[in-house]
């Protein structure tokens, strides 16, 4: 629907960065998804797995065959949760058959050897799964995929100040805007590392409420109910602070463009200068 396209205006600020990225390129406007064929909001992606677009997509999932974005990443974290419970109860079990009781023969061994690879297996990546994912929405990323694009911006703003910051020390002059460039590297970074999203307020909770849709309550505890877009881009639930900060590393970005197309015009013109003077000759 048209009305759910419509972004907080801190958010559009912030997609400007889009412009400058090295991979795809992104921004606040609807798009066209050519796969789909219909309109793409900003924050939608498509996945060529599930052959659809998502809202706030994190990543396609294999073990329950579909992609994770704003309507089941409730779902998602209340199911990791629920399968590392699982997977303590039957360890529990396990060690408990192994250390009471009769003692197993080689076959009875077996068979739980053969039993507890796949759980441990399953085990190491759900607990991966739910470790990233906590950090991701601890800083303020509900989606993995727009971390991916935001990281990709920041990147190439680290690699320009790199490169000037060498200039610098070899006597070049410091090109005008960089300084406003240094500034907006340092402040889309959290002061603990990681870089700043958009979304939730300070920690963990503030991100899971972002996804469940809802404050912290008991309520968080009810099984296969879908998160809630019109929650998730509610302008309560931006970092206002954030997208200000990513807003200011795309004019800053905008601004070293510019400086620089116009440094490339001037050097331009002074090689012409000199090909129409070595043109010319020496004078009578």
């Amino acid at each position: 629907k048209g009305q759910d396209w419509e972004l907080p205006e801190a958010i559009q600020g912030a997609l400007a960065v889009g412009s400058y990225a090295r991979g795809n390129l992104f921004g606040p406007r609807v798009a066209y998804c050519f796969e789909c064929n219909f309109e793409k909001p900003a924050l939608v992606h498509h996945c060529r797995s599930c052959a659809r677009c998502s809202w706030f997509m994190d990543h396609h999932c294999l073990f329950i065959g579909r992609c994770i974005g704003i309507s089941n990443y409730r779902c998602f974290i209340q199911f990791l949760i629920s399968a590392q419970l699982l997977i303590t109860m039957l360890s529990i079990i396990a060690l408990r058959r192994l250390c009471v009781g009769e003692s197993l023969g080689l076959w009875e061994v077996a068979r739980l050897v053969a039993f507890s690879s796949p759980v441990l297996y399953f085990a190491r990546v759900s607990i991966s799964h739910l470790r990233f994912s906590c950090i991701k929405l601890a800083k303020g990323w509900p989606s993995e995929v727009l971390l991916n694009k935001f990281m990709d911006v920041a990147m190439y703003a680290q690699e320009i100040e790199q490169r000037h910051g060498m200039a610098a020390r070899h006597g070049a002059p410091a090109l005008p805007g960089l300084q406003s460039l240094l500034d907006a590297n340092k402040r889309i970074v959290w002061p603990q590392g990681g870089l700043r999203g958009l979304f939730g307020g300070e920690g963990l909770v503030a991100g899971l409420a972002v996804v469940f849709g809802e404050p912290p309550s008991w309520r968080w505890l009810i099984p296969l109910k879908a998160g809630s877009l019109e929650k998730a881009l509610h302008p309560s639930t931006v970092r206002t602070d954030a997208c200000e900060a990513w807003a200011s590393l795309a004019e800053a970005l905008e601004t070293h463009h510019r400086v620089m197309g116009q440094l490339m015009k001037l050097q331009e013109l002074e090689k012409l200068q000199h090909m129409m003077e070595a043109d010319q000759g020496p004078g009578p």
